[in-house]
């Protein structure tokens, strides 16, 4: 068992991997952590360790680039419980920035935009803080994706979303049943959702 000081540099150097632009070096040292923190657990070191790493990346929309939102990805997977509702409800920011920019552009080239909007998505199945009311506005948003593209999204933007679904199964089940009526254009995204196998256990 390593003394404290020790720790805290393995916590240092495998977190400086984890924010290597090489996704292989990224990869080999998620596993490393997740072998880390089985043996060492320590909260602390965990919450700081991520308070500079989230203030440098979240403090600019602009800087969000796909490689970016991996390793935060990568780093909300080994350490769900260290984000809390508030970091939810930033992370909704840029999904809805990017659909304004969208939505006011009618530019159908953004695959960009569209790119960082999934890799968010994907980010908030891991988030046990992260609620319906961030459902509702996720599924909201990509529904108006959907009707902007003509409902040809990125089959990965549904995944993202299913991924969250199952957090919630009976209230999202609910609230479609509650919309179709009313809304048929959703029709694409539930229908999308009852035939996933993850959805059918």
């Amino acid at each position: 068992c390593y003394n404290a000081g020790l720790r805290e540099n393995i916590f240092k150097i495998l977190c400086k991997f984890i924010r290597h632009g090489n996704p292989d070096l990224m990869e080999d040292a998620k596993t490393c952590m997740q072998m880390f923190i089985q043996d060492h657990h320590d909260q602390k070191l965990a919450h700081d360790g991520l308070r500079g790493f989230l203030n440098s990346i979240l403090r600019v929309h602009t800087t969000l680039t796909p490689p970016l939102l991996q390793r935060l990805t990568c780093m909300i997977s080994l350490f769900p419980a260290s984000f809390n509702e508030k970091f939810c409800n930033q992370l909704l920011n840029p999904i809805t920035n990017h659909l304004s920019s969208l939505l006011n552009t009618q530019n159908r080239g953004h695959q960009v935009e569209l790119e960082k909007t999934i890799l968010i998505i994907n980010m908030f199945h891991y988030l046990p803080a992260a609620n319906f009311k961030h459902f509702e506005t996720i599924v909201n948003a990509v529904l108006q994706l959907d009707r902007l593209f003509s409902g040809e999204l990125d089959k990965n933007l549904y995944d993202a979303v299913t991924k969250f679904a199952l957090n919630f199964p009976d209230g999202t089940m609910k609230m479609f049943l509650d919309c179709l009526p009313s809304n048929p254009d959703c029709f694409k995204l539930f229908s999308f959702l009852i035939t996933q196998k993850d959805t059918q256990a």
